[in-house]
């Protein structure tokens, strides 16, 4: 929409980024332009240029969509993040995979959880899972 890093439709992670590498800027205004309710967390000045706590905005709507039951919109933001991971310098794969893949709040027996765990792409559950063997390892805990 009058952008010249990215092309895409708005009814769903129909986009194209036409540069070979986005910014994090770049990717904040990405995120804002596809998920307006993250807007205002996101751009809030307290967490301009920290790209983890940015992406933990990303991740609380992810865990709310998760908890209404709003799987469409989950799905949505697993393709998004799945999108942009080859395309973002190594902070922000960082960022994406311990403040959003990490964090994602998916643990436990319920029906809904496990729905929304098959949604994970397979390299998202891989790196879900082996996460969640090293903390139980490692630190004794889950």
């Amino acid at each position: 929409m009058g952008n010249d890093l990215f092309a895409f439709s708005i009814s769903d992670v129909n986009f194209i980024i036409v540069q070979p590498e986005i910014s994090r800027q770049a990717f904040v205004q990405l995120v804002v332009e596809q998920f307006p309710v993250v807007a205002a967390d996101i751009l809030d000045e307290d967490w301009a240029g920290l790209i983890h706590l940015q992406v933990a905005c990303l991740t609380r709507h992810a865990n709310k969509c998760v908890a209404s039951g709003d799987l469409p919109e989950f799905t949505r933001m697993l393709r998004f993040v799945d999108y942009v991971l080859p395309k973002v310098d190594s902070a922000l794969d960082n960022a994406l995979h311990v403040s959003f893949i990490e964090d994602l709040m998916l643990d436990g027996d319920a029906p809904l959880l496990q729905v929304a765990r098959q949604l994970l792409s397979p390299k998202q559950l891989e790196f879900y899972v082996a996460i969640r063997n090293w903390e139980t390892t490692a630190l004794g805990q889950r």
